[in-house]
């Protein structure tokens, strides 16, 4: 991708087997792997060494909210903020190593793509000599709008037990308490 030159999809075998069978049979995985990229519900994008998107699936072009022509040859790092912007900026240049190989980012402090919280895992390797990476993103903002409503409903449901005038002692399946409202403690003068 770098240089502007196309990969050679030579075959060559021998033991009695045909050139042409195996060229068949590569072109049919070959197929296979682009089915499974372009619909797995994940973003897949695939960057050069200079973090320069080459190639992308069709979850990606939706999460970027991006056409082909503006996506590829686009900066990954145009695409992004958060917390662990900078994080991700210093990972993608530093030198490639077994150190930093694989890149995961933070569920608590998520990164934003489009308005969306994403998380990403992107990971470093080497193909006929070229240096590539692979990003992976995983889009957790409905994830995260439900455990904040989760939350709200917990706070409301102690501020409704609390607010009850009898003593109220949840304990769970070990028997270990769980919760307790105001009127129990006041009862028992803990």
């Amino acid at each position: 991708y770098e240089t502007g030159t196309g990969r050679s999809l030579d075959v060559f075998a021998g033991d009695d087997l045909y050139r042409r069978e195996i060229t068949t049979e590569l072109l049919q995985d070959r197929r296979h792997a682009q089915i499974i990229f372009d619909n797995i519900a994940d973003a897949v994008l695939e960057l050069n060494k200079q973090g320069v998107v080459v190639q992308a699936n069709k979850a990606a072009y939706s999460l970027l909210r991006k056409d082909v022509k503006t996506l590829l040859s686009s900066f990954f790092t145009d695409h992004l903020v958060g917390f662990g912007f900078e994080e991700v900026k210093q990972w993608l240049t530093a030198d490639a190593n077994k150190e930093n190989a694989i890149y995961e980012s933070s569920y608590v402090n998520p990164l934003n793509i489009g308005g969306e919280e994403v998380l990403l895992k992107m990971v470093r390797l080497v193909d006929e000599g070229e240096d590539f990476i692979i990003v992976i993103i995983q889009n957790i903002t409905k994830q995260k709008q439900v455990e904040g409503r989760l939350a709200s409903t917990l706070i409301e449901l102690d501020a409704v037990i609390d607010s009850i005038e009898y003593g109220v002692l949840f304990l769970d399946r070990d028997l270990h308490v769980r919760l307790v409202n105001k009127a129990f403690c006041k009862m028992w003068d803990i």
